[in-house]
């Protein structure tokens, strides 16, 4: 995943859970700003249900919701919630909710993306939301475009069973504060209309935005190593949406199978149209965000020429971009000898 980026002049909703167990506490982001550390305290953003039963395919969980209240606003469409269900002999299963199938209020029922991993004898199991957010806000950022700020989260992961101490575990990463983050605003219908036969959605899914998500992250680094040191959000995003198509379609179609016939070859064949079409916009920028305010002026337009935005990259090429001429000052005199009739 690329780091997080932040807009300038904008509140951002930092959005976080870890990879394993519960938690102790609520851990604490601390973001080192230019003008000093701020800490944030990352809540949950629900607190857990009661799961009474679990179907027999073990698919879909009913349960009494919690102090939060039914759980509509907890999941999204385009991303199952991550959350791990505890009880008497079952071993802190991870899970995703993918969406709420009933809802009266104070119980319902809870569609997952998975099966529960083995059969329980159903007691009383608690399952708890693992997405934990605070708030960054405007103020707190730089006011100019930023790159490489460092936050760091450090946190007490329990066994999901006994509650014993499982790990001490610190996460860090960067996060860029950015004038325009780099975005091709391709959707589900852009992607059926550049790549028609795709087939159904993976189970689970109610939309391609994780492989949406995936093939975005690997356009941005397939960008970033033909105009280093340049960044991705330099450029308008929505020019290379033909690109992350292919790419996506070839996230969908790698490793899978349909009637028997392996679908890996063409997930090959979008990856390498996707490159082609790729070289060929770059080829065609004429304008970029120098001084990264997210605005194009009349100094950043056709610079592509002489940012030498094409470059080689392993054994691939990209077109040259545009060709420059030097411009003559003055008129050069031309002389010849002149021709008479005594030869």
């Amino acid at each position: 995943m690329p780091a997080r980026k932040l807009l300038t002049g904008l509140s951002h909703v930092f959005r976080w859970s870890n990879a394993d167990g519960l938690l102790a506490s609520n851990p604490t982001l601390t973001v080192d700003w230019p003008a000093g550390p701020q800490a944030y305290s990352l809540t949950l953003s629900r607190q857990f249900d009661v799961v009474t039963a679990i179907s027999a395919d073990r698919r879909t969980l009913t349960a009494t919701w919690g102090g939060s209240g039914s759980p509509q606003m907890a999941i999204s469409g385009d991303q199952p919630a991550p959350v791990v269900l505890q009880s008497i002999g079952l071993v802190g299963a991870a899970l995703r909710v993918v969406r709420v199938v009933t809802d009266d209020g104070t119980e319902g029922t809870l569609e997952l993306a998975e099966p529960v991993p083995h059969p329980v004898t159903m007691g009383q199991a608690n399952l708890h939301w693992l997405q934990r957010q605070c708030i960054i806000p405007s103020i707190d950022q730089p006011a100019t475009p930023t790159r490489n700020i460092r936050w760091t989260i450090d946190y007490e992961a329990l066994d999901s069973f006994s509650i014993e101490p499982l790990q001490y575990v610190r996460d860090r990463d960067v996060l860029h504060v950015v004038a325009m983050e780099f975005a091709t605003g391709l959707s589900d219908g852009d992607l059926l209309g550049y790549v028609p036969d795709l087939r159904a959605r993976p189970q689970g899914q109610g939309t391609w935005k994780l492989q949406r998500d995936a093939a975005l992250d690997e356009l941005v680094g397939l960008i970033k190593r033909r105009i280093a040191p340049r960044h991705e959000d330099v450029l308008p995003g929505r020019q290379f949406a033909r690109t992350h198509a292919y790419l996506a379609a070839a996230v969908i179609l790698d490793g899978t199978s349909v009637g028997g016939q392996d679908r890996t070859a063409l997930a090959t064949y979008y990856r390498e149209r996707a490159v082609a079409e790729l070289d060929n916009q770059l080829s065609l920028i004429d304008w970029q965000d120098l001084n990264l305010n997210g605005e194009v002026e009349p100094a950043e337009v056709d610079v592509a020429a002489s940012q030498q935005l094409a470059r080689q990259v392993g054994s691939t090429l990209t077109e040259p971009a545009v060709v420059l001429f030097a411009t003559d000052h003055a008129p050069y005199p031309l002389e010849r000898a002149r021709v008479t009739d005594q030869r």
